[in-house]
């Protein structure tokens, strides 16, 4: 897996981590956000998803 890829499902392994802490409706409205830019990311950068991670 390419450092391309594989920070960008580091970063999602964080606000995924983060998303389960207790987190109030804006920081997770936030985090939801992120997420949702990231997914787009990785979408685009390895539409297979070869070698995903299942984050």
């Amino acid at each position: 897996m390419t450092t391309v890829v594989a920070n960008p499902r580091a970063q999602k392994r964080k606000l995924l981590d983060r998303l389960q802490e207790n987190a109030d409706s804006n920081e997770r409205n936030e985090i939801e956000r992120q997420l949702a830019h990231i997914s787009v990311a990785l979408d685009y950068l390895d539409p297979t998803g070869a070698d995903d991670e299942r984050c």
